[in-house]
């Protein structure tokens, strides 16, 4: 057998999977914008506002050392707000983003940089039941694997 290096929750070589993705989002996110819960499956009687969050798309890095190795894809969370003014979703949208945009993430053996590539909130329909809107926030990001110590 190699010898393979292996991290928490990783593969091999310092490969991540999705679920490290959102364990590194989730962290962040509890401590950077703590009045919005953000779940991958909602609670029954969750009450807004909270968000959602999953990973749209990875693309596995090319296994190269760094500073070449990286993996790229796309997170996707929707956001609620009880309220049915726009403003109130935007503002927690736009905290959100800055949260994850303006510094790395530490991610197992390496970190992740965010990329807003969009921020979405549809038309409210006249017929909806309940008055709370929703947003989408799309991010690009990369997994950039930690130089290793010489």
């Amino acid at each position: 057998m190699k010898n393979e290096k292996t991290h928490f929750g990783q593969g091999v070589e310092g490969n991540i999977h999705q679920g490290d993705v959102l364990e590194a989002v989730f962290l962040h996110l509890k401590k950077t914008v703590n009045d919005v819960p953000f779940f991958q499956c909602v609670p029954f009687e969750s009450k807004p506002p909270y968000g959602v969050m999953h990973v749209a798309e990875m693309h596995p890095g090319n296994g190269l050392p760094f500073p070449h190795f990286y993996t790229e894809g796309v997170l996707e969370l929707q956001v609620w707000s009880a309220y049915q003014g726009v403003r109130p979703l935007t503002d927690i949208m736009n905290r959100v983003s800055a949260a994850l945009t303006q510094k790395s993430l530490p991610c197992g053996a390496g970190f992740l940089t965010f990329q807003v590539e969009a921020l979405c909130v549809p038309t409210q329909l006249m017929t909806a039941q309940k008055k709370w809107r929703e947003g989408k926030i799309t991010l690009l990001f990369r997994f950039q694997h930690k130089e290793e110590e010489k």
